[in-house]
């Protein structure tokens, strides 16, 4: 059988080129700047071509795919390996609950072998988890996850699904992992400033909140409660417990007495009560976690709104992210968040005016970082 052919592209970005990895050539950043939070330049002729991570377009029916623009990935015994580290050892740091993980070692692996942006990113996370476990080669398996994230984002966008029945789960799954892997992807943030930090950090927050906007936000009855997933978004509700619910009015009358105008304060009212549901469900802050079942649980329910405050770096939105440090930090035992929260908490703390650091207080107190 002739081998497909595969056009070469010279108009790569100058970071995937230093890399040495595929680039998609999305404008103004491309899928692997984007998920890496690196900065995006292009030295060849300009394009109109947005970045098209993890925006398909909507369908009613069964989804269609075009032919993938590269070369299958060859089987080789790393990837083997990989996908044994996954079935073997990385399954349990997602849960504790034994149906939970049983889940990730044959339904997820199922929809992986069926759609290979999942396998991808299955084992580009689990090179970063190995890194982790292994700091001697830690270096070694960034480099072998970038490249197989990479892979990942470039097989999503060629095929140009659309969201069905068919292919929710997968979809969940793979954003849900690729999200998972932008906050455990913590490599060479030590060396950034303070608002470099939180911009990489902010690129996290809005790859997790996609996750609604692409599947959730339509499909979730139905992942719920008929698909094979359904026992991973199986969440006891405890909203109306009183875990943290003084800390959590307070952030709301700092929102009700401020200057905002209606949307900007009704985004942040919303993401301060998801926050409260978040520490109530998880057992926060009086419960430390091992595993990272609930890490993602407040980012994929904020708004746009709220993440554009966000992003204009204002008080109020950045004090609320402050409290979510605090749950951060309940989770520093698991992989993926480490010492996270205090990273993101000293990082607010050197953007804001020395009138709102009292509202600080809590969260330093909560940290023990005095």
């Amino acid at each position: 059988m002739p081998r497909r052919t595969h056009k070469k592209s010279r108009n790569g970005c100058q970071q995937c080129k230093q890399r040495h990895i595929k680039c998609d050539e999305g404008r103004p950043c491309c899928v692997n700047c984007r998920t890496s939070s690196f900065p995006c330049t292009y030295t060849g002729p300009a394009s109109d071509t947005p970045c098209a991570l993890l925006t398909p377009a909507p369908s009613e029916g069964h989804a269609s795919s075009t032919e993938i623009d590269q070369p299958p990935l060859p089987l080789n015994m790393e990837h083997l390996q990989l996908l044994h580290h996954f079935v073997i050892d990385m399954h349990t740091s997602f849960s504790l609950d034994p149906e939970y993980q049983k889940c990730f070692q044959t339904t997820v692996i199922k929809q992986a072998f069926a759609h290979p942006f999942l396998m991808y990113e299955l084992l580009a996370i689990s090179a970063l988890h190995i890194g982790h476990t292994d700091p001697g080669r830690r270096d070694y398996y960034h480099t072998r996850s970038t490249e197989l994230q990479s892979l990942a984002c470039s097989n999503f966008n060629a095929t140009q699904e659309g969201v069905s029945r068919d292919n929710c789960t997968a979809l969940m799954l793979f954003s849900s992992l690729l999200s998972l892997h932008a906050l455990a992807d913590r490599h060479g943030s030590h060396a950034l400033d303070s608002r470099a930090y939180l911009q990489k950090f902010l690129n996290s927050l809005k790859l997790m909140q996609s996750i609604s906007t692409l599947v959730m936000s339509t499909w979730y009855s139905y992942l719920s409660t008929e698909s094979e997933i359904k026992i991973l978004l199986d969440i006891e509700d405890n909203s109306q417990s009183p875990c943290i619910y003084e800390e959590c009015q307070r952030l709301t009358d700092l929102i009700l007495d401020s200057d905002m105008e209606e949307p900007a304060r009704e985004a942040c009212l919303k993401a301060t009560q998801r926050l409260q549901w978040s520490f109530a469900v998880a057992g926060m802050p009086y419960q430390l976690h091992s595993t990272i079942r609930f890490v993602i649980a407040w980012p994929v329910q904020l708004s746009e709104g709220y993440l554009n405050l966000l992003s204009d770096f204002r008080a109020e939105a950045l004090i609320i992210l402050a409290y979510y440090a605090v749950f951060m930090h309940q989770y520093r035992e698991t992989w993926a968040v480490g010492n996270t929260g205090v990273l993101l908490l000293s990082a607010i703390r050197a953007q804001l005016a020395s009138k709102w650091l009292t509202w600080l207080e809590w969260p330093y107190r909560m940290l023990n970082l005095g």
